[in-house]
């Protein structure tokens, strides 16, 4: 999970603003998932086993993420609505 920290705070972002709406590690130990901020933007990444960052991009739609990340709908749903 410090790899995930990292790359939040690399970015200037603050952990205790996104939820992890989605993670996946293969067995070469590369971590990619999706971050999701209190606007509802979804960031989908992946990290390295050495934690560099190959992956960061931004996804417009939320809903085009559910078939590899089953959650996303509600970890949206929890970003945009609760206090993290």
């Amino acid at each position: 999970m410090a790899d995930l920290r990292a790359a939040l705070t690399a970015r200037h972002l603050r952990p205790e603003d996104m939820v992890l709406g989605g993670l996946v590690e293969s067995e070469a130990e590369t971590m990619w998932g999706v971050f999701v901020n209190r606007a509802g933007e979804c960031t989908v990444f992946e990290i390295l086993r050495d934690g560099q960052v190959v992956r960061w991009e931004r996804v417009e739609d939320p809903s085009s993420l559910a078939s590899k990340y089953p959650a996303i709908n509600m970890a949206v749903s929890i970003a945009t609505t609760q206090k993290l």
